[in-house]
């Protein structure tokens, strides 16, 4: 009773040592609270805290919550090696501590770990960010129209749109954007470049609509158009954005976070807390003063997210066993693209195993390369929609200096992309579809078996495959 009070008292002082070999017995709130202002005992100078102590804690990791658990190994880890657990590390906590059994056991863990207010939560899954992407929209989809000149600077025109007036939207920017001046004869605002990150702070933070793009922007000296979204990726429950130093290539913002293949601009989901009732894993390295950059940090967030978002994909079909982590992709979509089995008596130990999400937008099929055959260029072929790669898949990570291979760039600036050039392969046996006449179906000639196929309406998106269905051959 006394070890709960003080938990719940705001007071710091009464800390009884012999408390850190029963913190099993509190429930899941009172363990987090626990340790939050056992942190901050220890910034106070009323507790110094050591590895041994931090392990006196999870002694019995069965009754310990998985993110205190979680965090304390992660900090001590930290403390005596210098290393950070990433990939197999996680996975061997929740496969041999936790002992998962089956998916169905997982997935509970999954969503003890997504409820935790121990970890640096994704802020865009709530509140949305500005981000860059690279479709064609129409014009009545967003209320401005951003033309980049030469020199950075922009002209923006308004567009006619249901959600906004115009003097609202003239209101926002003489009120957020400096020196931003109407021209009464072009009907244009125009901004100098000098005032382009307040531009994109205002489309981040300045609207509390649900309206999803705020905005289309167009380099003059380009044909290819540029949208600005507010967008949260569905699978991302904690912040794995990787900082980059370098210039936007389009925005020319100097310093971006990279996330689930997207760049984001003006990320805060990792940051310090004033109150000690608040801290995260983040301000824990802070007050221990680990040396752990955010890029780090945000990679083990990575690690997690795919635990989560693949979960169903990331057991052994063969012997059921967890599946591991392998090499790690820092500027994919996500940073584990493969895994293998590890199990030495199992038939499918040390195969390689790709496990990605399909880049069409609407699609979110989660791509498993023990479900599908690969295209002619070596990229495994979606079960869903049919669509195996394309120009889309790089576009944003060009225009963001991202580093891709040079077989890749060269199928780039060849355009020999296949979703580009109308180029489609069956998932089931990666033979070439062939088209009818009526362009209604597109169908496998090895197993008479048709994808269906209705193209869009507009030029510029006749090559996106929607409403797909696998049926056999009357």
């Amino acid at each position: 009773m006394e070890f709960s009070n003080w938990i719940a008292s705001p007071e710091l002082e009464g800390f009884n040592n012999e408390w850190l070999d029963h913190v099993g017995a509190l429930d899941s709130q009172e363990q987090i609270l626990f340790l939050r202002k056992l942190l901050e005992l220890h910034k106070c100078g009323g507790y110094k805290l050591s590895t041994k102590k931090l392990y006196r804690i999870i002694g019995n990791p069965q009754n310990i919550n998985i993110d205190v658990y979680l965090i304390i190994r992660i900090l001590c880890t930290y403390k005596e090696t210098g290393n950070f657990i990433y990939n197999a590390a996680i996975y061997d906590i929740i496969n041999n501590i936790y002992r998962v059994q089956d998916k169905e056991h997982g997935l509970m863990l999954w969503k003890g770990l997504c409820t935790s207010e121990l970890l640096d939560r994704c802020k865009w899954q709530t509140s949305g960010g500005c981000i860059m992407s690279c479709q064609n929209t129409s014009d009545g989809d967003y209320p401005m129209k951003v033309n980049i000149a030469q020199d950075y600077s922009c002209t923006i025109t308004f567009i006619k749109n249901e959600s906004y007036s115009f003097k609202e939207l003239a209101q926002k920017l003489r009120e957020s954007v400096p020196h931003c001046k109407y021209d009464s004869i072009t009907h244009r605002w125009e901004v100098p470049s000098a005032s382009y990150p307040h531009l994109i702070n205002l489309l981040t933070y300045g609207y509390t609509n649900d309206i999803s793009v705020m905005f289309k922007l167009v380099r003059v000296d380009e044909k290819r158009e540029f949208r600005l979204v507010k967008y949260a990726p569905p699978s991302v429950f904690f912040c794995e954005g990787n900082y980059v130093h370098s210039e936007h290539m389009i925005t020319r913002i100097k310093g971006f976070h990279w996330c689930a293949g997207r760049a984001y601009f003006n990320c805060s989901s990792i940051d310090s807390h004033k109150s000690y009732q608040s801290y995260t894993l983040y301000d824990f390295i802070q007050i221990l003063n680990l040396s752990i950059s955010k890029n780090e940090l945000s990679r083990f967030y990575g690690d997690l997210n795919w635990f989560g978002g693949y979960l169903t994909h990331l057991f052994c079909e063969e012997c059921g066993m967890m599946l591991e982590p392998t090499e790690q992709q820092h500027y994919n979509a996500r940073r584990i693209t493969y895994f293998k089995c590890n199990n030495k008596n199992c038939s499918e130990f040390g195969k390689q195993i790709y496990i990605n999400h399909c880049f069409q937008d609407g699609c979110n099929n989660v791509i498993d390369s023990r479900d599908a055959k690969k295209c002619p260029h070596g990229f495994v072929i979606c079960t869903q929609c049919g669509v195996c790669c394309s120009e889309h898949q790089f576009t944003k990570k060009i225009a963001a200096r991202i580093p891709i291979s040079k077989r890749i760039e060269k199928l780039y600036q060849n355009h020999e992309f296949h979703l580009e050039n109308n180029q489609f392969y069956c998932p089931e046996c990666g033979v070439s579809l062939q088209q009818e006449p009526n362009e209604k179906y597109w169908y496998c000639p090895e197993h008479n078996e048709y994808w269906g196929y209705f193209p869009r309406t507009t030029k510029e998106n006749r090559h996106l495959m929607t409403n797909y269905w696998l049926r056999h051959k009357e």
